[in-house]
């Protein structure tokens, strides 16, 4: 009996023994191994995730099963956080061209402002470019203090004033007429005015001025002109100015262009025309 007990008892201890090994083995393994439940393989990328990761993000990415290629590209990019991953892809995703460095650098930006990832979506819906929209959150209105963006500004209804500017904005659809510049549909629409104007009135037209770059409006405010930066019609790439070419006179290009201009899409508004898109009899 007593022996039979002593084997009952050294397999106790053998049992006890080996629960006590597995149970070191597994606390050692988590302890020098923290991806140990990872189950990806890829070594060069678990080395990455070991590397940038605290422990915190490594059970964050273990507990919701977060595969590498979601992340990996931009682990090793200053100000990375795996919690904001979301945001980064969603922006590659909008704007393919920009880098990971920029994609992490705005991301985080926006995470610094109350509000700001809901403003950058809102923004870059509205037609927005990254660098506006960092403009924004970073300088605000450089001249006008209380300016706000304008809702819109690829709408061809779109109007700036001394309360509502677009900023930075470029259209992204600019179209070249002679020298100068203008969004796709105004440009084609100008074509056609063009044509019959020059028809009806047997006089060449001349386009002195359209699309103005923020950074040209910049230049010429600091050498005396009223425009401000930002707040000017002509940034938003649908006006043009025209000028009859030799003796022709303006008076008779003016009213040609009140009595015409709407059947193209345009409107003369203060000295020049403006694209609408709304054709008018």
């Amino acid at each position: 009996m007593n022996e039979k007990n002593q084997k009952i008892g050294r397999a106790v201890l053998v049992a006890c023994i080996l629960l006590l090994f597995a149970v070191c083995f597994k606390v050692m393994n988590n302890r020098f191994d923290r991806l140990s439940r990872y189950p990806y393989e890829d070594p060069a990328k678990r080395a990455l995730i070991d590397e940038y990761l605290n422990d915190e993000e490594i059970e964050y990415i273990i507990e919701y099963a977060i595969a590498p290629n979601y992340f990996i590209d931009y682990i090793e990019v200053p100000g990375f956080n795996i919690y904001h991953v979301e945001e980064y892809r969603w922006l590659k995703g909008e704007r393919d061209y920009l880098s990971y460095e920029e994609v992490v650098s705005f991301i985080e930006l926006c995470y610094s402002r109350e509000g700001g990832i809901e403003e950058a979506h809102d923004l870059l819906y509205r037609g927005y470019s990254v660098d506006t929209a960092r403009d924004w959150f970073t300088n605000g209105d450089r001249y006008i203090s209380n300016s706000v963006l304008v809702a819109d500004p690829t709408a061809y209804d779109a109007e700036v004033n001394e309360t509502e500017g677009v900023l930075t904005y470029e259209p992204y659809d600019l179209t070249a007429v002679g020298d100068l510049w203008l969004r796709k549909d105004a440009a084609s629409a100008y074509n056609k005015l063009k044509t019959a104007l020059e028809a009806d009135l047997d006089i060449e037209i001349v386009p002195v001025r359209a699309y103005v770059s923020y950074e040209e409006l910049e230049a010429a405010y600091a050498s005396g002109s009223k425009e401000i930066p930002g707040h000017s019609d002509h940034q938003l790439g649908l006006s043009i100015d025209l000028c009859p070419e030799g003796e022709a006179p303006e008076e008779k290009l003016a009213q040609w262009l009140v009595r015409n201009a709407g059947k193209y899409g345009f409107r003369v508004d203060k000295g020049h025309l403006r694209y609408t898109g709304e054709v008018r009899p």
